[in-house]
């Protein structure tokens, strides 16, 4: 039988709460007290956050509210080809703006397609990327940017890579939200309403609610 854990990473805890640093970690985990549960054995007091003394600086550059966005599927799962290339070639533009300053660029994507879209977009520009694709050893392109002090790589790795003091600029493509017909949602959208008695509107809003979660560690990690 387990008896204890400690659960450590730079990503489990919400940057400001401090009355609950493992919040989102503790919902995933069933650990949140729930009305009619006892989870007494929980102990909260020792949990908290641990922050290094000295941090590195960073800075940002939000787009601006006119840039193109990436289109949204419509109801029978088309998307408007032309508002996507035009997106492609905006986050293509922003890596290339990046190279130029010099320094390995670190352009993050949710798919692989869009990952070969921003690909070519970057090869019209006259910048040649190395582009994550499944027919592709991925070791062999991590080596061949960390040779590169001036290499540019478009890849979905939003968690577990390491590239230590290596990155001099990060392009964020999109928020890193779970594709809506991702299999493990729609299990536990089935879950939510078969086995627990939720109804479509709260099935959906827990659904919601975790794919902010997702999305919220795969941005820490990022």
């Amino acid at each position: 039988h387990l008896h204890s854990m400690v659960i450590t990473s730079a990503t489990l805890g919400d940057p400001g709460s401090k009355a609950h640093p493992f919040a989102d970690f503790q919902q995933t985990l069933g650990l949140i007290q729930d009305e009619g549960r006892d989870w007494a054995y929980y102990l909260e007091s020792i949990s908290g956050r641990f922050a290094p003394a000295k941090f590195g600086k960073l800075k940002f550059a939000v787009s601006h509210s006119s840039a193109p966005t990436p289109p949204k599927p419509d109801e029978d799962g088309a998307v408007d080809l032309e508002a996507l290339a035009a997106w492609r070639e905006y986050v293509a533009s922003v890596a290339v703006m990046a190279h130029k300053e010099g320094g390995r660029t670190l352009v993050l994507a949710t798919s692989y397609n869009d990952a070969q879209g921003i690909g070519e977009m970057l090869r019209a520009a006259g910048v040649t990327p190395l582009v994550e694709n499944p027919e592709v050893s991925f070791q062999d392109l991590t080596n061949t940017f960390t040779d590169d002090p001036n290499a540019v790589l478009v890849t979905l790795r939003w968690e577990g890579l390491d590239l230590p003091g290596l990155i001099s600029h990060l392009v964020i493509s999109r928020i890193p939200f779970p594709n809506a017909g991702d299999l493990r949602l729609k299990v536990l959208k089935q879950e939510l309403i078969e086995a627990r008695g939720k109804s479509e509107s709260e099935a959906t809003g827990i659904m919601l609610a975790k794919a902010a979660r997702v999305a919220r560690a795969r941005l820490k990690q990022g």
